[in-house]
């Protein structure tokens, strides 16, 4: 082989491994910055259940201990995951709610920093034909320091001005009608 063959091959040869790295790269992951707390990473240890006028339901932690289930519908589950939503592939929780109940996800004395911050939204496959909005709440110690609301795809981001130190953090997901509202959300301290 010819020297300028051989360089002609090694071009190519760098230009095919430099495009198979790029796209085998994650385009872009938000899952919040290194923190005391991120929601995504500890949810496993939270308390999961969904509320109505019946009561409290609790979802149960599968046998390998990822993903809170709470009813016999596939989509009925809470657990971290990377999904679309905005346009960005983002690590949230997946907390799709069910008609007329409130899910909450509790971690008990999280180490706060002073405030607590993050973004929910509806992911971006989700339907856009006259659906109900889903709310989302945050309490710190029992009290509401952030809510809104979400109706179509897309991300929004909340921020609360709290007490540093070790926290009761509740995140609560309610809407009026459940069809494909997939919901995500994560926070961090």
């Amino acid at each position: 082989m010819e020297p300028t063959e051989i360089i002609r091959v090694i071009i190519a040869l760098t230009a095919v491994s430099a495009t198979i790295g790029y796209f085998s790269l994650p385009q872009h992951l938000d899952s919040g910055p290194a923190s005391l707390f991120k929601a995504s990473e500890a949810v496993k240890t939270a308390e999961v259940y969904f509320t109505d006028a019946n009561g409290i339901q609790p979802c149960a932690l599968t046998a390998g201990g990822d993903i809170w289930r709470c009813s016999g519908e596939s989509w009925n589950y809470v657990a971290a995951v990377n999904k679309n939503m905005g346009g960005i592939n983002r690590g949230c929780i997946w907390s799709h709610p069910r008609s007329n109940q409130t899910l909450t996800i509790k971690f008990r004395n999280a180490d706060l920093s002073g405030e607590i911050k993050g973004v929910y939204g509806i992911l971006d496959d989700s339907d856009t034909e006259g659906p109900a909005p889903v709310n989302f709440m945050v309490y710190v110690d029992n009290k509401m320091v952030s809510s809104g609301s979400a109706r179509y795809p897309g991300a929004q981001e909340f921020k609360a001005d709290i007490p540093a130190g070790k926290r009761d953090v509740e995140f609560r997901v309610y809407t009026v009608n459940d069809k494909r509202r997939h919901f995500c959300f994560n926070a961090w301290s």
